[in-house]
């Protein structure tokens, strides 16, 4: 499964989500495009992508002019049924690209948060098998609507839309590919203003890592090998039936559980 990788900051890599994709098999296609990298007009000769998240606001093309390319490869991967994980800023762009609004949250989400699992999201091929709530790690201000025609798989008391399916888009508000030291940078590079607001949220970080990472990771490497299983051309299907509507069977490490 060849997967184009689009890495929207040079400070937010694939992590935990990159290598496990990469173990599973996956051949991963890095574009920082940010960084003098140039996205493919097309996603014609991938099988998937991987965007990630990013400091930037999802509605900031000026300071971030690759991101209507961006859209347009959403919008065909949509329209292609070419599966696709958004991860933060990139479930922010799935959701604009299907013209839902993005904007400020009325707060930053800082350190590990407990998400659950909606009645689809416990039904849904990437999730099925697994636990019903699970603490993931949290690093965004801005949210956004569900877009028309989107299935909620997860959510959380303090941000609703949490992870959602669009056909063979998913996006993830969390960030499961975070692991200690990538976050450390983006504490480093935090505003002061929102390091002071939320210095609690900061403080409490290290004994999150201790309590929490172990099992965020464990979840964070199922699901990225499960979004390749169900990915992988000519896989029970291919990308097309990884939309629960085609009635595709769980795979099969799903009696094992999602956190397992």
């Amino acid at each position: 499964m060849k997967v184009l990788v689009v890495q929207n900051s040079p400070r937010v890599p694939a992590g935990l989500v990159g290598e496990a994709m990469a173990e599973a098999g996956a051949e991963l296609v890095t574009v920082l495009p940010g960084e003098g990298g140039v996205l493919p007009s097309s996603l014609e000769g991938y099988d998937g992508a991987l965007v990630l998240g990013g400091a930037q606001d999802a509605w900031d093309d000026e300071t971030s002019p690759w991101l209507p390319q961006l859209l347009v490869l959403l919008r065909e991967a949509r329209e292609r049924d070419v599966p696709v994980l958004g991860i933060c800023l990139g479930a922010q762009l799935i959701a604009r690209a299907a013209g839902a609004l993005v904007y400020r949250h009325d707060r930053m989400e800082v350190g590990f948060r407990p998400v659950r699992l909606t009645d689809a999201g416990k039904h849904d091929p990437l999730f099925v098998g697994g636990p019903e709530q699970v603490p993931v790690l949290e690093w965004h201000v801005d949210t956004f609507d569900l877009p028309d025609g989107a299935t909620l798989l997860a959510t959380s008391a303090d941000c609703e839309n949490q992870a959602f399916r669009l056909g063979s888009l998913v996006g993830v508000q969390f960030h499961p590919e975070a692991t200690e030291p990538i976050v450390s940078v983006w504490r480093e590079r935090m505003p002061e203003e929102r390091r002071t607001r939320y210095a609690d949220d900061v403080a409490a970080l290290p004994d999150q890592w201790r309590s929490h990472g172990p099992e965020a990771a464990r979840f964070a490497r199922q699901l990225a090998r499960r979004w390749v299983q169900l990915g992988a051309p000519g896989q029970a299907g291919g990308a097309a039936a990884a939309r629960p509507e085609h009635g595709m069977r769980p795979p099969e490490d799903a009696a094992a559980g999602l956190g397992a």
